[in-house]
């Protein structure tokens, strides 16, 4: 694990990195604002002249560099009444003078990207500007990279990297092949399905530490958890345990199995041989989970976590295993891995609409739902392919390393990570240039993997 000076250090800069924001009237009814870039610490031990080194200040005569992966800055003001602004600058730029009509509640957006034009940090504030006012106001970037958590089965952990330098932050200790990985981004727990153990590892996202360990506990129970996922909405997990022809609900709040009459889910379901992921669509309240044994695709109610198949499969899918949600366009996307294909679902229907070519024996699938571009990874032959979802054609097809299994997409930043089972490595992937931007090395086996942002 590295020292917390060689971890913190570029990260506090970084994350604290504000912009001073002077706001003075003009009698044509726009106010004067001067952006100054400064950096503000929040640790005693960082000596100044480190902080005049990593961030201009707009007061001092010797000005250094800012951060090096900074190629521009971008400044944007917006609201209901006015028309926008929007002004880029080079990365060396001390300071920013714009004129903005004056009025309530102006959004002023700060984002820092890299030369290819990828977000790295961005923040946002909101600033009254009226008549004879006088205010300063200050605007926190944060990394928009966040951490990625990969499950390695292999080695029995997690491996964290941070996403702003793609560096092994840590590694935690999970149960036995830990394998699918939920995040609750609000309480920021990390929730991993282990299959060997037949349990759910729970992490604290801030100190990246086991906190709690459930257990699906009900008569007859082979469990073998396999997929996760977590409602928001309603804060209950989901997993799918594979040689129980189930899934079980767990209570985020409390961390206890959720039993009675109904659970788990599906038990009672003949038709229903393994299920494997499974992906929420908070917009719809339906979960869909993949049956990678039956060819299908079960749907869940999660107002009555009531279980019915997805209609008109058996000729279109084929051991599928990995699924994701478009939640903009209520699509569903299923990795059929004897079929070397996905199949798309329409959510409104729960109808199979088409079957578009992948690669050779597709597992793990994402979707980045700004540029609605969908990411499959092909166990098979050690590659990605690239799907315009605008019109469900291939766009690229880019080389990984060995056995791709997992696929996770930051939609903020761009940027694709895909775990190499064969290969122990992650590859972090630009969307901006459909490129392998760096490789990884985490533990063994790498099987799924989530971001925390």
């Amino acid at each position: 694990m590295k020292s917390d000076r060689t971890i913190v250090l570029p990260v506090i800069l970084i994350l604290t990195m504000s912009l001073s924001i002077y706001k003075c009237s003009l009698s044509n009814g726009y106010s004067t604002v001067i952006i100054n870039i400064k950096s503000q610490s929040t640790n005693a031990c960082l000596d100044q002249s480190l902080i005049d080194r990593v961030l201009r200040f707009f007061a001092a005569e010797a000005h250094a560099q800012v951060p090096s992966n900074v190629a521009s800055i971008t400044v944007r003001v917006t609201a209901p009444d006015m028309s926008t602004i929007e002004n880029s600058y080079a990365s060396d730029v001390a300071s920013i003078v714009l004129e903005v009509p004056s009025g309530n509640q102006r959004l002023f957006t700060v984002e820092a990207k890299d030369s290819a034009n990828e977000l790295l940090y961005a923040g946002t504030s909101r600033v009254s500007l009226r008549a004879g006012e006088s205010n300063t106001i200050l605007i926190t970037m944060q990394s928009v990279l966040g951490k990625i958590y990969v499950a390695n089965s292999g080695s029995g952990n997690i491996s964290v990297i941070n996403g702003l330098d793609n560096t092994i932050n840590t590694t935690v200790s999970a149960g036995a092949s830990p394998y699918a990985i939920a995040i609750n981004q609000t309480s920021k727990k990390i929730y991993i399905s282990n299959i060997d153990s037949n349990n759910v590892t729970v992490i604290d996202g801030n100190t990246d530490t086991p906190i709690a360990t459930l257990t699906a506990d009900f008569p007859g129970s082979n469990y073998d958890s396999g997929g996760i996922a977590i409602n928001l909405n309603t804060n209950k997990i989901y997993v799918s345990m594979e040689y129980d022809a189930a899934v079980s609900v767990f209570n985020g709040a409390t961390n206890t199995l959720i039993s009675g009459t109904g659970y788990p889910i599906a038990n009672s379901l003949a038709n229903m041989t393994y299920p494997s992921d499974i992906k929420i669509n908070t917009v719809t309240n339906k979960i869909y989970v993949a049956d990678w044994g039956g060819s299908q695709v079960f749907v869940i109610n999660s107002s009555t976590d009531a279980a019915t198949p997805v209609t008109d499969l058996t000729s279109l899918i084929d051991n599928n295993y990995g699924i994701a949600i478009n939640q903009n366009t209520n699509r569903i996307y299923t990795t059929n891995n004897y079929g070397d294909d996905i199949s798309v679902i329409n959510g409104a229907t729960d109808t199979v609409i088409q079957n578009i070519a992948a690669g050779g024996s597709p597992v793990g699938i994402d979707i980045n739902p700004v540029t609605n571009r969908i990411y499959v990874a092909n166990s098979g032959d050690g590659t990605v392919t690239v799907i315009d979802g605008n019109t469900n054609s291939l766009v690229t097809t880019i080389t990984v390393g060995a056995t791709p299994t997992g696929v996770a997409v930051n939609s903020a930043a761009n940027r694709i990570y895909v775990t190499n089972s064969g290969s122990g490595t992650v590859s972090v992937i630009s969307g901006t240039t459909n490129t392998v931007i760096t490789t990884v090395t985490v533990g063994t086996a790498p099987a799924y993997l989530s971001i925390l942002q």
